[in-house]
């Protein structure tokens, strides 16, 4: 279980900076104006970009671990990462 929370926390904190890094760096702006209409809404709303960020990441983190449970981590870091931001 501790292991676990651990993991939420440094998905959260990964995608919070990933969020932050793409926003500094003017990726999130350009996507917004050049994408299509769903991804564009996507990068431009913070919820859903944190929970896009932390499931890719979980995915990562569960391919590396091998451990299939890592990919509920999203929907606990969500939250965290949106409260980051």
């Amino acid at each position: 279980m501790v292991t676990f929370i651990c993991i939420v926390v440094c998905v959260a904190l990964a995608a919070a900076f990933v969020v932050l890094f793409m926003d500094r760096a003017g990726l999130r702006e350009r996507v917004v104006a050049t994408a299509p209409k769903p991804i564009s809404e996507m990068f431009g709303c913070d919820f859903c970009l944190s929970w896009w960020s932390c499931a890719a990441l979980a995915v990562i983190a569960a391919v590396i671990c091998r451990d299939a449970a890592i990919l509920a981590a999203p929907l606990f870091a969500t939250p965290i990462t949106r409260a980051l931001l």
